[in-house]
């Protein structure tokens, strides 16, 4: 009579449980050096940021054209952002990229990731963007 109490606890615990992943510190991000915010590059290029960060925003979307960024935004990677971090306060994700998702896919259940359906990763294993 216990066994099938346990699968039951066993089953809840499991399926409610969520992995999610990290970006990589090759990862590119662009950031605002005056709001001290940062952006995946999909939030920028479809202008799903606080503010417009690039210059040609007609041109943004075709791989073929360079993307111009306004004055006060850079391109960087996770990690350089992450070592600034420790010596520059006030660093924080764009808000609007973060509700997009624009960091993360959607966490997984534990169950999902175990048995490898889980979604596809956000990043190439060399730590591109998957767009």
């Amino acid at each position: 009579m216990k066994r099938p109490i346990v699968v039951v606890i066993l089953s809840v615990v499991l399926t409610s449980c969520s992995v999610s992943e990290h970006m990589p510190d090759r990862a590119e991000l662009i950031i605002d050096e005056e709001y001290k915010t940062y952006a995946s590059p999909p939030c920028v290029i479809y202008g799903t940021t606080e503010r417009d960060l690039v210059e040609n925003p007609t041109d943004a979307k075709d791989p073929g054209k360079k993307l111009m960024l306004k004055s006060y935004a850079e391109v960087t990677t996770v990690g350089d952002l992450r070592a600034r971090r420790k010596t520059e306060k006030g660093w924080r994700p764009d808000e609007k990229c973060r509700d997009a998702s624009g960091f993360f896919s959607k966490e997984v259940s534990f169950l999902t990731w175990m048995f490898g359906q889980e979604k596809k990763s956000r990043w190439t294993p060399e730590g591109d963007w998957r767009w």
